[in-house]
């Protein structure tokens, strides 16, 4: 696996399924994670279990769906200095999500 290292990776979906795995991988190559999903409860539990493990992990929730909801995603990620890499494990679009971290960031998308 990669090294990832200072770098931040959001993953959407990340409460539970391929979303949490992917978090839980990226956090264990060394990047920051953010995870964004609905179910709050399973972000916090997540995020401290990444942390407790010796990774670093925050959490926003977020609907994808609302605008709202991806604004406060990206200001928590403009916090971290912008995200190097977006996982969408959820179904938002992919270029508003982008557009809305302000960055230049790597999509990874699953194959259609």
């Amino acid at each position: 696996m990669i090294r990832l290292a200072g770098k931040v990776c959001v993953v959407t979906g990340a409460s539970s399924g391929i979303g949490e795995a992917t978090a839980r991988a990226l956090a264990q190559a060394g990047a920051a994670v953010v995870l964004a999903a609905r179910r709050e409860d399973r972000l916090a539990a997540i995020a401290e279990d990444i942390r407790r493990r010796g990774g670093t992990a925050s959490w926003q929730p977020c609907d994808v769906t609302r605008l709202d909801a991806l604004e406060a995603l990206r200001a928590q990620v403009a916090e971290l200095g912008g995200a190097d890499y977006l996982v969408t494990d959820s179904t938002p679009p992919p270029d508003l999500l982008a557009a809305l971290l302000e960055n230049e960031v790597e999509l990874i998308t699953p194959e259609a």
